[in-house]
């Protein structure tokens, strides 16, 4: 992975700023750091446990958030671990309340951090960190985390279901990979995070902040660092806000970059998309839909935005109208599919696309992460007729199988007889339901694999023609509005790493009943999408989830009401 030349100064001044904030005795070994406000009057042993329970957000709330610093960190030696308590009500540890606790380094890319709950009450010994081997939990902990599950932030993402009333006790310790055991990790500093419940809400004010909080939790800093950029090729994606088309057929190319979708006006780029690309430092950066979706000022207003002795590559991707561009898109993500050397090269284009209605969003929303995640492209037609050029995309591409996402009132029959003509009926699927959520939640079903639990899914011609979606771990978005889904897609694939997550839909002031039927509104034969997920799973629980959007995008009763049932 190479390092861009812009990098070096940047790498620069942030060296003499890390110098800055050591104390005069850190340049020896052990490394040591600047403590943090909890280290007076301590943190360091179970005695000394800072009590949070009052401070822990409630389900459907932001987490609480506390700034950290590993002050000092040896190998073999002693290191700087923080301690925590909390104490579960016996109706809450009856009721399965979940916690869900999180602890991300913020700046060196060798600062760890490790979870680990014990308890309920003080009848037990930790082992101390320098006695157990890396990426190995305290056998006498009751719960632990070491990495996360969505992203790659190196830090830990631990839920944690109390079985007993009481008081437990959390521990945050360094870890290091580059020894056989002990404490072996920089000292420096991460963010703790702690709530009540599975979800996490990431919004902005508005459509183009919230695009760029989704690009921030997904590449937070630490992933950015040493040139390691998106573990992938350094890219970022820039579409129209305030039209969808171009955005939702984006997503399989942002799932080969791995990097985000950010939103812009046709005319000119917001300061703070300017500011994300520039913090994320691409060294590509490419533009979907032609002048009149994003203004050539736009473009050079990029450009601008780094040095001249270190420009970034801007590639517009464009045809003459929204189906076109879904064309182009397709094409960019088969030539980089076969093409990208990291992580892993020459990896098989899946020869499968999705058709969805190019002048209605829904379809394409739900269909947008496993998109992303099987690098599959969103073709976009017409409602009563087949583009010449979908064909010719479909040929020249070599797909085989199609799945159409929306019912004949968005894509007609005929297009679906076209397409079983030229592919054969066995290769030519419909998702669909009676509206827009319940079409989503048949899409999700079918991606995750249910009901039948299969590993791979497709079309009944090639069933294993894709990578399922994950099932307990899901992203939630409006349904009536866009915006705030544009930029889901790349967060929930990851997709040379880990399976896709499904994106479901739900009204803005009320909870789908596709998505969970709190109040039995479905018909008696019909099942939501979690309660599909629960036949198989036997939990009626959800895992490590998210919602994108503020409480007018969806609702903060909808966020409580999943939060409490994670």
């Amino acid at each position: 992975m190479r390092i861009r030349a812009r990098a070096l100064p940047a790498l620069m001044s942030a060296c003499l700023l890390a110098l800055a904030w050591l104390p005069p005795t850190a340049a020896a070994w052990p490394p040591t750091f600047a403590p943090d406000a909890y280290e007076s009057p301590g943190d360091d042993t179970p005695a000394s446990a800072r009590d949070i329970t009052y401070a822990i957000a409630a389900a459907g709330k932001d987490p609480y958030t506390e700034a950290h610093t590993f002050d000092a960190a040896t190998s073999g030696g002693v290191c700087d671990e923080d301690w925590f308590r909390f104490s579960v009500g016996a109706a809450d540890a009856d009721a399965g309340i979940v916690y869900l606790f999180e602890a991300v380094a913020n700046d060196d890319r060798d600062v760890n951090p490790v979870i680990e709950i014990y308890g309920p009450g003080l009848s037990f010994t930790p082992n101390p960190g320098n006695t157990l081997p890396v990426l190995t939990l305290d056998s006498a902990s009751v719960a632990g985390a070491i990495r996360g599950p969505w992203w790659e932030h190196l830090g830990a993402s631990l839920t944690f279901r109390p079985t007993a009333a009481g008081t437990y006790f959390l521990r945050v310790r360094p870890y290091g990979d580059s020894v056989s055991g002990g404490y072996y990790d920089n000292a420096g500093r991460y963010t703790f995070r702690a709530k009540v419940g599975d979800f996490t809400r990431v919004y902005g004010p508005d459509r183009v902040r919230t695009s760029v909080r989704i690009s921030e939790e997904r590449f937070a800093d630490i992933t950015l660092r040493g040139g390691m950029g998106y573990f992938n090729l350094r890219t970022a994606i820039v579409a129209n806000g305030y039209n969808f088309p171009d955005a939702l057929a984006g997503a399989s190319l942002a799932g080969v970059c791995q990097g985000p979708i950010l939103l812009t006006k046709k005319d000119s780029l917001p300061g703070e998309t300017r500011a994300e690309l520039v913090r994320l430092d691409p060294d590509r950066v490419y533009v979907l839909g032609g002048p009149p979706a994003v203004s050539d000022a736009v473009v050079q207003q990029i450009r601008d935005a780094f040095p001249s002795w270190a420009p970034v590559t801007v590639e517009r991707i464009a045809g003459r109208d929204r189906i076109a561009t879904a064309d182009r898109i397709a094409r960019k993500t088969r030539q980089l599919v076969t093409t990208a050397s990291p992580p892993w090269p020459g990896t098989p284009f899946r020869r499968f696309a999705f058709l969805a209605n190019g002048y209605n969003y829904p379809d394409a929303l739900a269909a947008s992460s496993m998109s992303a995640g099987n690098f599959a492209p969103i073709l976009l037609t017409r409602q009563d007729r087949l583009d010449p050029r979908v064909l010719d995309c479909i040929r020249d591409l070599g797909i085989t199988d199609v799945a159409i996402v929306g019912g004949p009132s968005v894509v007609s029959a005929d297009i679906q007889t076209r397409l079983r003509a030229e592919l054969g009926s066995a290769h030519v699927i419909r998702l669909a339901g009676a509206d827009r959520y319940q079409t989503a939640k048949v899409f999700a079903t079918w991606a995750a694999g249910l009901p039948a639990d299969t590993a791979s899914v497709g079309t009944p011609g090639r069933p294993d023609a894709l990578t399922r979606s994950e099932r307990e771990t899901i992203a939630v978005c409006r349904g009536d509005d866009f915006p705030d889904a544009l930029s889901a897609a790349p967060f929930c694939s990851q997709g040379w790493f880990s399976r896709p997550k499904p994106i479901l839909l739900t009204p803005s002031k009320s909870t789908s009943p596709w998505l969970y039927d709190t109040e039995g509104r479905l018909p008696s034969a019909q099942r939501s999408f979690l309660e599909e997920v629960w036949a198989v799973t036997g939990t009626p629980t959800i895992g490590r989830s998210y919602i994108f959007g503020g409480p007018p995008a969806v609702s903060n009763w909808t966020f409580w009401q999943l939060d409490v049932q994670s």
